[in-house]
């Protein structure tokens, strides 16, 4: 079970209204909304506040510095990201000491063009585009706190329900093929090479839990809160988190073979879910491995 820390969620959640309260004085915000662990209850002594903007047109930095600097003695304003189309702010409410500066609670705002936000949903839910940062985003939308703009909020999120078929296919499309597996065996021959060899299972870890929030209609967001991602899969291998531990924990060779039956599971609950996936090929993939070779081939090649 994800550890629960209500108090810490609480407090969080209050200070991200006092914030937004700022924000929502300029007559350019069009929405705001808690995100992250707070919103959802999460939140422990390590947790940030965040907030999602929607801008109905683009902010000067003159105005974000007015918004800013009454709240936050430490702060930091970002230029327009390009890949994420957004613009942020971090601000450090509070001080550990007088003397340590951006110390204090970090607020994390974020904000996007209503437009943008609008656009990138759509890139989701009607063009299939199986798009992590933009599933995170409509992840904040339908489990963030409303703070303004309830509205549009209200209208986005019944975009995005119910999560549709066209993007779980996308998503078993580009996670789902697992290649070069048995690599774990000649990485572990050539000297215990345990970097690659956990550099490798966790990278299928993390495909096997994004084809299986893909199956359970669950829009993507960042894999910070294990036992939370995998107490939301209903549709799951038997006794995951504990499994995915001991792939990490135990012994390479068991490691490796927890790992083969996961990715098996997964794909027979594909193959039950979406029948028009083509598991078979995927399993081909998957279960190919390299031949070794002592000396050369038989069979030279013509001419040769």
């Amino acid at each position: 079970m994800t550890p629960s820390h209500p108090e810490q969620s609480r407090w969080r959640v209050e200070l991200g209204r006092r914030i937004g309260a700022a924000y929502m004085r300029d007559p350019s915000v069009a929405a705001v909304l808690i995100a992250g662990s707070a919103s959802r209850g999460d939140a422990d002594r390590d947790s940030d506040v965040e907030l999602m903007l929607a801008w109905a047109q683009p902010p000067s930095e003159a105005q974000r510095r007015q918004i800013v600097e009454p709240l936050a003695a430490d702060h930091r304003l970002f230029d327009f990201d390009d890949d994420w189309e957004c613009w942020q702010e971090d601000l450090f409410i509070g001080r550990s000491e007088e003397d340590a500066p951006s110390s204090g609670v970090l607020i994390e705002v974020v904000g996007q063009l209503a437009s943008v936000i609008e656009r990138r949903l759509d890139d989701v839910v009607q063009r299939f585009e199986p798009n992590l940062d933009k599933q995170s985003t409509i992840h904040a939308l339908l489990n963030g706190i409303p703070l303004h703009g309830e509205e549009l909020i209200r209208a986005w999120r019944a975009k995005a329900e119910p999560y549709p078929r066209g993007l779980k296919v996308a998503m078993v499309d580009r996670f789902a093929q697992i290649d070069y597996f048995a690599d774990w065996e000649r990485f572990l021959a050539r000297g215990q090479n345990l970097l690659l060899i956990h550099e490798r299972f966790t990278q299928v870890e993390r495909q096997l839990l994004l084809v299986l929030q893909a199956l359970n209609g669950r829009y993507h967001y960042k894999f910070k809160w294990i036992e939370r991602v995998v107490d939301e899969l209903a549709v799951a291998p038997q006794d995951l988190a504990a499994r995915l531990r001991s792939v990490l924990t135990d012994d390479v060779p068991a490691g490796a073979e927890t790992l083969r039956q996961m990715v098996e599971e997964v794909y027979d609950l594909v193959e039950a879910q979406l029948p028009e996936v083509d598991v078979a090929r995927l399993r081909s993939i998957f279960q190919w491995r390299r031949q070794a070779w002592d000396a050369p081939p038989p069979q030279a090649l013509p001419g040769g």
